[in-house]
């Protein structure tokens, strides 16, 4: 096992210790699977990107929103891959020169890019939830400014949100000098309230979207009506409602991450070093994982995208 980890170098989900000599059984996670992984994830999001931009009829509030998912879980995979490139470089030359701004550039972009993912998917139950339970709200409301406004205020949001936590994840593990221990203790404290209201939002938004489905649903089935539109819609609520429960389940992996680094501000070692930078790889494998089966997730639970998607693919590959 590796007993050279310094307690500093755990804290950020999107950065990788420079510092550390791999054991020989986990070179497959850095040269295989973490490769392997964020090549599927960023060939998933251009697949599902490019579908959206050679299908009109996807061109919807819905889809645009999740397009811009897919982009911030693009942003959060070419960091983590810059990030990997950028340690191991260190580690192969034996640098020790002063990385605190490379290393503050590359967190402040995998933060931004998570709290715009976390944003994102709120956005899209918010706008599911309206075109099922409300639809005249909804379609007063819909509109491709109004979508493009709010992609832009969450973005922007999700800027500031990042950047007011970089002080606190630079060194969330270091100890007496690491600058104002009771500033990081509210900051994790605050980060992991507003992701457990954002979870209970979502699920509560998804219990009444399933609700409102089968009520509708019933009442189709005993006039003996079949409604095209009804379907889609039912297709569209049941592939949010999948992909946000992965969401959301992948990053309370992460979330527990965070309640570790507070458990290690508050001096409750409940994790020794070598076991944290265990479960740094599994917390950074389950945001891989999650910023990458989106699109897969749309595939195999939405028949609509999928004859888009293979249209949109045989005309990228046709030849002639």
């Amino acid at each position: 096992m590796n007993s050279n980890i310094s307690s500093s170098e755990m804290g950020n989900p999107g950065t990788i210790p420079s510092s550390v000599v791999y054991p020989a059984n986990e070179w497959i996670l850095y040269k295989v699977i973490w490769p392997c992984l964020i090549a599927f994830g960023c060939l998933s999001n251009a697949s599902f990107m490019w579908t959206f931009v050679k299908s009109i009829s996807l061109r919807t509030a819905c889809y645009t929103y999740l397009v811009s998912l897919s982009c911030a879980d693009l942003v959060n995979l070419i960091v983590f891959a810059i990030s990997l490139a950028y340690a191991q470089t260190l580690m192969r030359f034996h640098e020790n020169l002063d990385k605190t701004f490379v290393d503050k550039i590359l967190h402040f972009f995998h933060i931004w890019s998570f709290l715009c993912s976390v944003d994102l998917v709120s956005l899209v139950t918010a706008e599911r939830f309206l075109a099922i339970c409300h639809p005249l709200k909804h379609r007063f409301l819909k509109g491709t400014r109004r979508t493009i406004r709010l992609i832009s205020l969450v973005c922007v949001l999700s800027f500031l949100e990042a950047f007011t936590s970089m002080p606190f994840n630079s060194e969330v593990y270091s100890s007496e000098d690491s600058g104002n221990i009771l500033y990081k203790k509210i900051a994790i404290s605050f980060y992991i309230f507003i992701w457990i209201c954002f979870a209970v939002f979502n699920f509560r938004m998804y219990y009444r979207i399933i609700s409102a489905l089968n009520k509708r649903m019933r009442n189709r089935s005993m006039e003996n009506v079949s409604n095209n539109i009804e379907i889609q819609n039912r297709q569209v609520s049941v592939m949010l409602v999948t992909n946000g429960t992965l969401y959301f389940v992948l990053l309370s992996v992460a979330m527990v991450g965070r309640i570790l680094a507070l458990c290690w501000l508050l001096r409750l070692e409940v994790l020794s070093p070598y076991q944290m930078y265990l479960w740094f790889n599994v917390q950074q494998l389950c945001v891989c994982l999650n910023a990458s089966i989106n699109p897969l997730v749309y595939t195999v639970t939405n028949a609509r995208y999928r004859e888009e998607q293979k249209k949109a693919l045989s005309k990228l590959f046709s030849i002639g």
